[in-house]
């Protein structure tokens, strides 16, 4: 609830490396200014597990970030109002930053960058990784998830296992870039979810989630895409939670992520947004979260067997009747990595099993469970 009369309503930090943890950040007011929640000059500052909610300024409603390498895990970005760019998070910094198991939700901002704007002009690179960028508006031009700002191609963001979903941004009436739009700056969105965001009412469907200049896809889910080889792998609906957490419906994420992607990391990103094991069953799956498997992983008996049964009623890993596991194509899944999980035999009860794998490159299949158009490998 404070009110500052220049930058950093809230916290105004430069040359120091504050660490904050279980932090709310409320309610405070930079008008005019910029970082209504938090403005950065420099430094190193941490904010693990921060709520930065329901500020206001001109441009980085919740967080303004000039320079320094902040990092924001586990933390919470929402409600926050620019009355220019950037609702959530504006960026400027000339340093590389990793952004993190950071959810950015419901921020708005009058221009561009509902929940993130960025303006780079140097030659640098940032990560966004295990993000959710949800329901965030640029009430009157583009970008209501992510503005691509800045002036120079040579600053490169990428984008890893991000979910953008039901993001606004009106646009004009045949654009729009309501998940994400890229002015400038070079893009690569890998293992990523983009779905369900609108733009101007004569847009397209694939305009509406991502346009401006050509983002570089590796493995993703674009709600309008084209599919193409290991760039957009699916155009069928992920069919998210009412939280955008995967169900056992979403087959269209579920298993189809790349993961040397997070395997590559320094040190590797093992958890997803939620805490849970980033890879399970040997697979990864697309967007922010991993679908949390019943029974956990598949664990073979000594003698390399996996037992199946539909109908346990407390399922398994799978080494035993007792314990057994309740997804036959996730068993079968799991048994074709035997470098990660040794099994000779599936052993099957009576019972119902479907197909949950849609297959590769196939677009605007049924999303139905029972569809005909599914496999189980």
């Amino acid at each position: 609830n404070n009110t500052s009369g220049n930058n950093g309503g809230g916290i105004y930090i430069d040359s120091s490396s504050p660490v904050l943890t279980d932090v709310q950040i409320t309610n405070n007011k930079a008008a005019g200014y910029s970082g209504g929640g938090v403005y950065i000059v420099s430094g190193s500052a941490k904010f693990s597990y921060v709520t930065v909610k329901g500020n206001g300024s001109a441009n980085g409603a919740g967080i303004y970030i000039a320079g320094g390498t902040p990092t924001f895990p586990n933390s919470i970005i929402t409600e926050n109002i620019a009355t220019s760019n950037g609702g959530g998070i504006y960026t400027a910094s000339s340093s590389g930053i990793s952004y993190t198991n950071i959810s950015i939700t419901k921020n708005k901002a009058a221009t561009y960058g509902g929940g993130i704007y960025t303006d780079n002009a140097t030659s640098v690179t940032h990560t966004m990784t295990n993000m959710l960028i949800a329901e965030n508006e640029a009430t009157s031009t583009y970008g209501g998830g992510i503005y691509f700002g800045g002036s120079s191609s040579s600053t490169i963001y990428t984008l890893t296992n991000v979910t953008v979903a039901k993001n606004k941004a009106p646009g004009s009436s045949s654009t729009g870039g309501g998940g994400i739009y890229r002015n400038s700056n070079s893009v690569n969105l890998r293992n990523s979810i983009v779905w369900g965001n609108t733009g101007g009412s004569s847009a397209t469907t694939l305009a509406r989630n991502i346009t401006g200049a050509t983002v570089n896809h590796s493995y993703n889910l674009v709600e309008g895409g084209t599919v193409s080889g290991a760039t957009i792998i699916s155009a069928s609906n992920p069919l998210l939670g009412a939280d955008y957490h995967l169900t056992s419906s979403s087959t269209a994420a579920i298993d189809k992520g790349y993961k040397p992607y997070i395997t590559g990391f320094t040190p590797p990103v093992t958890t997803d947004l939620a805490g849970n094991a980033r890879i399970q069953n040997c697979e990864l799956d697309l967007g922010a979260y991993e679908y949390d498997i019943p029974g956990g992983d598949v664990n073979p008996s000594s003698n390399k067997r996996v037992y199946v049964n539909a109908n346990i009623a407390v399922p398994g890993d799978g080494s035993t009747w007792e314990k057994a596991y309740p997804n036959l194509a996730r068993a079968l899944s799991a048994a074709r990595y035997i470098d990660c999980i040794d099994v000779d035999e599936i052993w099957v009860a009576e019972g119902t099993y479907y197909p949950q794998h849609i297959p590769d490159s196939a677009a605007n299949l049924s999303n139905s469970p029972t569809s005909r158009d599914r496999t189980f490998v």
